[in-house]
């Protein structure tokens, strides 16, 4: 019985480690996010993962760092104003976007950035950027 015992502990602890080993050596890949941006129905004390908790300005918008594959979608139909400064680590294959989303109120203008007095209305800091912008207007 003793035997029978130290037999199953033994077969259990082997699989345990297994399991362990194979968790610890899997590579995976960071999941990119997409933040959304609305200055009408946006707050931003919300995440910003979703257009129905989207940020609100583009003050808020400027304190993250984007990184490879992850989008920044301005809401159609909004007038952001002020500066974008964006902190942007993408690569060439997996760039950084920023372009546009339909909130589906059938606006389908182009969001726009106005500067308002800045000297430019988007602001990248140097490092790796590759940056993709595309569907709004400046």
């Amino acid at each position: 019985m003793q035997t029978r015992l130290s037999y199953y502990s033994t077969v259990l602890m082997l699989v345990f480690l297994a399991a362990l080993f194979h968790t610890a050596c899997s590579k995976t890949e960071p999941v990119a996010s997409t933040f959304y941006l609305n200055n009408i129905s946006g707050d931003d004390t919300n995440d910003g993962l979703s257009p129905e908790t989207a940020w609100k300005s583009l003050e808020r918008a400027s304190r993250d760092k984007y990184t490879e594959g992850e989008k920044l979608l301005l809401c159609k139909g909004c007038t952001f104003y002020g500066k974008l400064h964006l902190k942007v680590e993408g690569t060439k294959e997996k760039p950084v976007i920023i372009s546009s989303y339909d909130p589906g109120n059938g606006d389908k203008s182009l969001p726009i950035i106005d500067a308002k007095g800045y000297i430019a209305a988007i602001q990248v800091e140097n490092g790796r950027n590759f940056l993709l912008s595309t569907d709004f207007h400046v």
